[in-house]
């Protein structure tokens, strides 16, 4: 389609295609210079566009917006009323969507993007992470999710955004059957966001991680009957109500629905610190097949103190530990009735 748009171009009388002898580009086959394309940004693509009319034909293939890059958009390139056509027509044929951390666009304008986007039947993948001003509009994202035209969606990546319940709600009444990774770290949902994943059909990597609005009957309950077959990895970083028991019922009702062996491949409980390291270290000699990442400290082998997961300044140590660090040789009581006498 390009090579044909091309020759018609070249044909044409009205238009002087005579290149500098400086030009790289001149004899290069368009499916070159398309694949050296690919490798641009979307910013650097839309100023190819605009050096001349064959490379403005071979910018505007499809093939290379695909995966739409908007992090560093900003509202004064935006129209008041209404997108660029050409970033319209973009999104509505991309296959992902990123926004990161995007504070110099406004709420309003991330909606007038998505609701392009919702027009894509094949986009699979939505990034919008660390989104703080969001909150106002967060209702909004739920309703993208119900209308938008894709069927396919797999991988929703929602961590340090302003989200909440309903919003989950919503993405897994429509998505249930497709997504496949669902990322929720340090966003504000609640204890029906748990029961909402567990309806997941093929959820394969759930993050949790920080979301500390989840209640630990909630927790609990879902941790020991409601988390999805089919999931390889949970993360549950920083939360600190999470029980080693709580942790068991996971795994043992993982190997149950696998005959001896389930789907469950990694269990991240960085920075639970209620678990201790022996207790970690025996769920992974029970059920091997299973890791679980975790940032426990050991402090003394053995010894009474030697229990908290991540090291902590205040926290007392064995006597003779003490005295160790100090440079003092502890001295027991029968040590010194013995040197009296």
């Amino acid at each position: 389609m390009i090579q044909a748009r091309l020759n018609g171009l070249f044909n044409s009388s009205k238009v002087e295609m005579e290149l500098p002898s400086t030009n790289m580009f001149a004899n290069l086959p368009v499916e070159i210079t398309l694949n050296i394309f690919s490798c641009l940004a979307q910013s650097d693509l839309a100023r190819c566009a605009a050096v001349s009319r064959e490379w403005y034909i071979i910018s505007s293939d499809p093939t290379l917006w695909h995966h739409l890059e908007l992090s560093n958009l900003r509202h004064t390139s935006l129209p008041s009323h209404a997108l660029p056509p050409s970033l319209a027509r973009r999104l509505g044929v991309c296959r992902s969507l990123t926004l990161d951390s995007t504070t110099h666009i406004n709420p309003t304008d991330i909606l007038r993007l998505l609701y392009h986007a919702s027009y894509s039947p094949n986009l699979h993948s939505l990034t919008l992470t660390s989104l703080t001003n969001f909150r106002s509009v967060s209702s909004h994202l739920g309703h993208f999710f119900l209308t938008t035209k894709s069927r396919c969606l797999t991988h929703v990546d929602l961590s340090g955004t302003a989200i909440d319940t309903p919003v989950v709600q919503a993405l897994m009444k429509t998505h249930r059957s497709t997504l496949l990774v669902l990322k929720l770290a340090f966003t504000e949902i609640g204890d029906g966001a748990l029961r909402a994943v567990a309806a997941g059909e093929r959820l394969r990597s759930i993050s949790l991680a920080g979301c500390f609005g989840l209640s630990r009957g909630a927790l609990r309950a879902w941790m020991g009957r409601r988390v999805p077959w089919s999931v390889r990895r949970v993360d549950l970083r920083w939360l600190v109500d999470v029980r080693v028991g709580w942790v068991a019922d996971l795994l043992a009702r993982n190997a149950r629905q696998g005959g001896g062996k389930g789907s469950l491949e990694t269990v991240d409980v960085s920075g639970c610190e209620r678990l201790t390291l022996k207790e970690v270290q025996s769920l992974e000699e029970r059920w091997r097949g299973v890791e679980v990442t975790n940032s426990a400290v050991l402090l003394v082998e053995g010894g009474i103190w030697g229990y908290r997961l991540t090291e902590h300044p205040t926290m007392p140590q064995p006597l003779s530990t003490i005295g160790d660090v100090a440079g003092i040789t502890t001295v027991s009581s029968s040590q010194r009735v013995a040197n009296v006498c």
